[in-house]
């Protein structure tokens, strides 16, 4: 069942040098203030960090305010993502890797009982999904994601979020939102929304199912065998694919309900 989500604080987290436009600090003045105070519904606040300490001390933050302020966070990155899987590239060129990441993201939506969302203006987010991918074994970093499915340059990122929030705080529609947002990148539809459900399913079909079903029929021919050496290929090739079936589903259940914390 896919789960609603809500927020009562947006946090817009940037790491640019002194020579770039800041689009965080933009998107921050010129929409999600104002917007937040207009509706005043939602609390808003800009975090500009320089290095890594001041990135973590930024998110042990987030996740206090859970506690101390009962407050759900909704957190954008406007962060330069790094080339290949290393992460995102601070001002300092200190590098949070992806893993590191979505450690921090799992410990804040483990706090919030599954309620995280979380949006990239970042080169390169789509590999943050794929990271994601190593570790459905434990719970999901966020419950609504925002970012690119495909890798990303800067020239694109030049088109910001300014519509996506201007059409999110005032209608609280994220396919609306998202709609805007692509529609602002011409000819292209570079972002999609994810719950946590779809991503499952899209990283348990893409890269984990592949992986568990090669070693899972080496196992079952292995044990029917040995139960039965008399068993023909075919007979063999029945019972492997009969509990395939039962195996896998009885896998992705248990997998699921770790990811999506359905337990807790």
């Amino acid at each position: 069942m896919q789960k609603t989500f809500s927020y009562d604080i947006i946090y817009i987290i940037e790491s640019l040098s002194l020579d770039e436009r800041k689009t965080g600090t933009l998107l921050y003045d010129d929409i999600v203030k104002r917007r937040c105070e207009q509706f005043g519904h939602t609390k808003s606040r800009l975090i500009s960090v320089d290095n890594k300490f001041e990135f973590n001390s930024a998110l042990d933050d987030i996740r206090e305010s859970i506690f101390d302020e009962q407050l759900y966070p909704y957190i954008h990155f406007e962060i330069h993502g790094g080339t290949s899987n290393q992460g995102l590239v601070l001002n300092s060129d200190d590098i949070i890797k992806w893993t590191n990441l979505i450690s921090q993201l799992r410990e804040i939506n483990v706090s919030c009982r599954n309620n995280l969302f979380v949006s990239f203006a970042t080169c390169y987010s789509a590999y943050f999904i794929k990271v994601i991918a190593n570790e459905l074994n434990k719970p999901t970093p966020v419950l609504g994601l925002v970012a690119a499915t495909e890798n990303i340059g800067e020239k694109d990122l030049e088109f910001s979020f300014l519509d996506y929030f201007d059409v999110l705080l005032t209608t609280n529609d994220v396919t609306k939102a998202i709609k805007a947002l692509n529609t602002s990148i011409p000819g292209k539809q570079l972002f999609s929304y994810m719950t946590s459900d779809a991503l499952f399913d899209r990283l348990y079909q893409k890269h984990v199912n592949p992986r568990i079903q090669n070693t899972m029929i080496r196992d079952i021919q292995k044990t029917v065998k040995t139960r039965d050496p008399s068993l023909s290929n075919k007979q063999i090739r029945d019972k492997v694919n009969r509990w395939k079936q039962l195996e896998q589903s009885e896998q992705i259940k248990k997998l699921r309900q770790v990811f999506l914390m359905l337990n807790h």
